[in-house]
């Protein structure tokens, strides 16, 4: 994960909403998840900026496009 955290430095933040989860999820279960963390994210931490960038839950899931 090191070697992300250059590019996406908040990777920690989305990966702590998933503790505790099922490592099985329904898609709508995960956005929704997401978009509540999103939701209630103040952006206090740095890191936080990249909730802001990605603007949605569903664009953490968009196919990445040449």
């Amino acid at each position: 994960m090191k070697e992300y955290e250059e590019v996406f430095p908040g990777l920690p933040l989305f990966i702590k909403i998933f503790h505790g989860m099922s490592a099985i999820n329904k898609y709508n279960d995960v956005i929704e998840a997401i978009t509540k963390q999103m939701s209630y994210n103040r952006f206090e931490d740095p890191n936080a900026k990249d909730f802001a960038i990605l603007g949605s839950a569903q664009q953490v899931f968009m196919p990445f496009t040449a």
